[in-house]
């Protein structure tokens, strides 16, 4: 099991610095509160065959990933269900 979020102070730092070398702003864990096992700025969700599903991505140089503003979105191709 995996945990993404994203790190809006990363998203902040990276606004205040005008996105030079900007920092990963999606956080990996195996845990809610666990260590951090990456930060990257577009990380893949697979299935069982290993097969990418989803994609989680967030910009690298300010700009919007989606009209509404959004720097973050998670991509897919397949439908998507509320919970």
């Amino acid at each position: 099991m995996n945990f993404l979020s994203v790190c809006k102070n990363v998203l902040a730092s990276n606004n205040k610095t005008g996105w030079k070398s900007p920092k990963p702003a999606i956080r990996v864990s195996k845990s809610p509160a666990g260590k951090v096992a990456a930060r990257e700025h577009a990380v893949g969700i697979v299935d069982k065959n290993g097969e990418v599903v989803a994609r989680l991505v967030s910009t690298t140089d300010g700009t919007p990933i989606i009209k509404c503003g959004a720097k973050v979105a998670l991509i897919t191709e397949f439908d998507v269900i509320p919970l």
